[in-house]
């Protein structure tokens, strides 16, 4: 019986034989390639997304100018390279587990605010998005006795 890797719901990966897998078998080239163009998506968003508010706080104070334009095309360019991975990745990817872990650009959009213009992380903010966090492991992870997220892609592929 061979090992395969699986994320455990404890938040860690571990080596388990391959019959108490929540993947029954291994992953196609075409879905592991949708699984990396939905990540490239997710941090394309939030490039984008962080981006754009670099060029709206350019645009504070100053007269309007043709300059002004670079930086926003920078970011809505950025933000295109995320919606063309999305597209390739809803391809193979059941839209009902793609679109719950695009939530996760609220971890981004939270941790790059802080870094990149000082915004504040209140408590309140960390807990909501820390919520959100974990609901997207409900969704992408498997619940005992319930379908694997892989084996719904499968079953919709076929």
């Amino acid at each position: 019986m061979g090992l395969r890797f699986t994320v455990c719901c404890r938040l860690f990966v571990t080596a388990e034989p391959a019959s108490v897998m929540s993947f029954d078998r291994p992953l196609t080239r075409p879905l592991r390639l949708a699984f990396a163009a939905l990540t490239l998506s997710v941090l394309f968003s939030i490039g984008g997304q962080l981006l754009m508010k670099w060029a709206a706080i350019r645009t504070l104070g100053v007269a309007p100018d043709w300059t002004l334009l670079a930086p926003l095309m920078l970011a809505l360019f950025v933000y295109s390279l995320g919606v063309v991975n999305w597209m390739i990745a809803v391809r193979e990817l059941p839209l009902s587990i793609a679109y719950p872990i695009t939530s996760l650009n609220y971890v981004g959009i939270l941790a790059g605010s802080h870094y990149w213009f000082g915004e504040t992380i209140t408590p309140l903010r960390a807990v909501g998005v820390a919520l959100v966090f974990c609901g997207v492991l409900m969704v992408a992870l498997r619940a005992p006795g319930a379908q694997s997220a892989a084996a719904a892609v499968r079953e919709t592929a076929r």
